[in-house]
């Protein structure tokens, strides 16, 4: 791996960090706020988009909309046990990418399937949470703050793998690449999944615990 492209996800990684850590204390004092300068957030891209279509060519709106629609995804997702409006935006999410795939067009759209593939990672990642909730549900007051930061590590993970995967020639290791990577992702929930009892889950799944 060149030393640019190291220091572009290195780059990348910090700014993307910052972007998270921002609506934090936002959630706890008032969502709808936070709610509220996403929906001026989209509704800015798409006022410059439709004034001058070449803006899409800027690298500062680039990043903008990057990290915009990275923010947006990586805590929907996270707060979907905890606020019932980031739950209703997963539904929102999931929705408009079903309907935007419907289009020929937008299917074909290299930044289209990139955007659908990080949200399929995402719900991937919320399926196994919810299963394991069902199976064990003795999380206890701890899952307010692990569960957040089981979705957001596996955001990450998610965002690297996009990353890696452009580097590699379409084929098998593109297949194996991506089973690394959801396996990557299931060891993480497996691993910090909260259980009441103390007992990391992975003991309690092989026996360790009851």
């Amino acid at each position: 791996m060149k030393k640019k492209m190291i220091k572009e996800i290195a780059f990348l990684a910090v700014l993307g960090a910052i972007v998270l850590i921002v609506p934090l204390f936002i959630f706890f004092l008032l969502p709808p706020l936070m709610l509220s300068l996403w929906a001026t957030g989209l509704f800015t891209l798409l006022f410059m988009k439709h004034r001058d279509p070449e803006v899409v060519e800027n690298k500062k709106y680039q990043l903008f909309e990057k990290f915009l629609y990275f923010q947006i995804i990586n805590w929907a997702f996270a707060g979907f046990f905890f606020f019932a409006e980031l739950a209703l935006m997963v539904f929102i999410i999931i929705i408009v990418f079903v309907v935007l795939a419907l289009n020929k067009e937008k299917r074909t759209s290299e930044k289209f399937v990139k955007w659908l593939t990080y949200v399929v990672l995402h719900f991937f990642s919320l399926t196994v949470i919810l299963l394991l909730g069902q199976r064990f549900p003795e999380m206890g007051e701890p899952a307010i703050v692990v569960i957040p930061m089981i979705t957001m590590f596996n955001g990450v993970t998610a965002a690297f793998y996009m990353k890696t995967v452009k580097l590699m020639p379409k084929g098998g290791k593109r297949m194996l690449t991506l089973a690394i990577f959801l396996f990557m992702m299931l060891g993480t929930i497996v691993s910090l999944f909260p259980q009441e009892s103390g007992i990391p889950l992975m003991q309690v799944i092989f026996g360790g615990g009851s």
